[in-house]
């Protein structure tokens, strides 16, 4: 069971210093939350799509008759805006005490794939920035792939 030993909670005024000395939106609020485990905790927005995931999961099992699910299948864009690291470890502290408690969270990683208006061809890219086509390095912002995030497929009993 995670404690939270600490929760500090500032906002910043815009012009100010904030962490680090970079400047704040004043709706911006700035949390540190320490955990038991001297570990920080998950980034807020990994914490609640892992719940999210979570309930998805479990009344998908239900539906199905599932008593155990013994791994979720995910598919996670490049360009998601989710932390794996982040999700995988928020997953875990959300499964403990239910029906997928103890499952595996398979994550596959979708590449960028953007469509190229000078070669009228999609290409994966090797790295999501700079946003060029691979073949003629024409610069897109037409993206096929890449943003997704999919619960595609449970295992269970």
């Amino acid at each position: 069971m995670m404690v939270v030993k600490a929760l500090q909670v500032c906002a910043v005024p815009w012009g100010y210093a904030g962490m680090h000395g970079s400047k704040v939106n004043p709706a911006v609020l700035i949390f540190s939350i320490f955990l038991d485990i001297d570990k920080r905790c998950p980034a807020m927005h990994e914490l609640s799509i892992a719940q999210n995931l979570a309930e998805l999961a479990i009344e998908a099992a239900k539906h199905t008759g599932m008593k155990r699910v013994h791994a979720l299948h995910l598919k996670l864009g490049v360009l998601s805006g989710v932390v794996k690291e982040a999700l995988e470890f928020s997953f875990d502290v959300v499964i403990e005490g239910t029906l997928l408690e103890g499952a595996k969270l398979i994550i596959e990683d979708i590449p960028v794939k953007v469509f190229c208006p000078a070669c009228q061809e999609a290409h994966v890219l090797s790295e999501p920035f700079p946003m060029r086509c691979p073949v003629c390095g024409t610069k897109t912002s037409q993206v096929l792939e890449g943003r997704e995030m999919e619960l595609f497929s449970l295992k269970g009993v």
